[in-house]
Order: C-alpha cells, then sequence, then structure tokens
C-alpha cells in the first residue's frame, strides 16, 4: 500500500518547504493541501513546466537550445486546494507553423 502524503484533508503544508523546482517561486506563507489527490504539489498540481528531476535528466533546454523558460511565481498568502491544476505554457517547444484551434486572427 502507497503512504499517503497527507494524513487528512485538514492538513497543509508550507509550498517554501516542499517545492524543489528552480522555475517555482513561492511566497513565505502560501500552502498546499493535496490530501484528495495524495500527490505533491509539483507532480499533482502544475503541469508543463520544465524543471522536475524527469525533465531535468532529459535535457536542459537552457543550454542546449538557447530557450527562455516559463515560471511559476506564487505570492506570500496563497492558498492552494488539493485537485487545483496549474497549467503552464509547455515553455513554448510547440511548432508555430503546425495547425491550430487559435480562433483568432493574428
Amino acid at each position: 500500500m502507497k503512504h499517503p502524503l497527507f494524513n487528512h484533508w485538514s492538513e497543509t503544508k508550507y509550498l517554501k518547504d516542499i517545492v524543489t523546482n528552480p522555475l517555482i517561486e513561492v511566497g513565505e506563507y502560501s500552502y498546499y493541501s493535496g490530501y484528495y489527490g495524495n500527490q505533491n504539489f509539483e507532480d499533482g498540481c502544475v503541469r508543463y513546466l520544465w524543471g522536475d528531476a524527469k525533465s531535468q535528466a532529459l535535457f536542459n533546454p537552457i543550454e542546449q537550445m538557447g530557450w527562455h523558460l516559463d515560471k511559476l511565481i506564487i505570492g506570500n498568502y496563497v492558498c492552494i486546494a488539493s485537485g487545483v491544476i496549474i497549467l503552464m505554457g509547455g515553455n513554448h517547444n510547440h511548432h508555430s507553423e503546425w495547425i491550430t484551434v487559435y480562433p483568432f486572427a493574428e
């Protein structure tokens, strides 16, 4: 049986104590409750942001491709509930000449 990261729905963790991604900046008192999803903040909430251990092991787009990467900045007094998903831009590694569903003219 997998050990739960959160023991009760009211349990919270300060983001400053659990975030390891260098592209996520968190405030002093911001916190997260991930009881219902039973996932840590970076795996459960933040999507499409380079900088986690797995993506760092695969490649470094800053050094290898000269990309300017997205950064997630969370203020000092933010509470993030279980189930919240923060969608980042994917670090702009999509081909702009491919077809899109973007409905607006340039």
